[in-house]
């Protein structure tokens, strides 16, 4: 009878340490998996950290640098170093366009004042009192009809020059304007040529090329509206 119990209670005993092994061995496999996990998850930060840092410093890792990398500031062709890159030449392209229109529209103002007041002083006052003016020698040689011609072909010179660009109204009307003016000026110089008057000449001459820089910039890379 006694041997009988104490055999009972040695399988007990078995199977208890068996069950605790085996709670043991499970909880062992979780710890285990769950290490491992965390080991791989510090594997990957470790990986990821060079690329983060090289978006700071451009330095890549040497175990983990790989050829055009997106993330690699040091390499001149990345799509991620050319975005960065191409902001201050962006940044210069648009100052230059603010300061050459800025530059067209006073050329252009000046010239439109200059062909106004000579256009007006031609159209208001008689032959006599161009003749008079200190640059209008050239106007006896001229009838008054083709003296106020000209002066009604300088005013509209000059609105062409202003008013299509401020009003947005056909602004391809400033650098024909300009044109216009050209070759009102290629005939200025050419009569004050003939009257070996070369100041009035050089005077041209300089307002041709103001006029040749607006046909140039509205023909153009600064046309409104390009």
């Amino acid at each position: 009878m006694i041997k009988h119990h104490n055999n009972d209670i040695i399988s007990e005993c078995r199977i208890g340490l068996s069950r605790a092994v085996t709670s043991i061995g499970s909880r062992t496999r979780r710890v285990s998996l769950t290490m491992a996990h965390w080991i791989r998850g510090q594997r990957r930060e470790s990986d990821l950290a060079p690329n983060i840092l090289s978006v700071h410093t451009g330095d890549v890792c040497p175990s983990t640098k790989r050829a055009e990398s997106p993330l690699n500031l040091s390499n001149p062709t990345s799509t991620y170093y050319g975005h960065f890159a191409g902001e201050p030449h962006r940044q210069e392209q648009i100052w230059m366009e603010i300061i050459v229109n800025l530059a067209l529209w006073i050329i252009a103002g000046v010239l439109a004042f200059a062909f106004a007041a000579s256009g007006m002083m031609k159209v208001i006052q008689s032959k006599e009192k161009v003749v008079a003016s200190g640059t209008g020698a050239w106007a006896a040689d001229w009838s008054p009809a083709s003296i106020k011609f000209i002066g009604v072909a300088e005013i509209l010179g000059a609105i062409g020059l202003i008013l299509p660009a401020l009003l947005h109204v056909a602004p391809i009307l400033v650098p024909l304007a300009a044109l216009g003016l050209i070759g009102v000026m290629i005939g200025a110089a050419i009569v004050h040529s003939r009257r070996h008057e070369a100041p009035n000449v050089a005077v041209n001459v300089v307002v041709i090329v103001l006029a040749a820089i607006v046909v140039w910039g509205r023909f153009g890379p600064y046309a409104f509206g390009a």
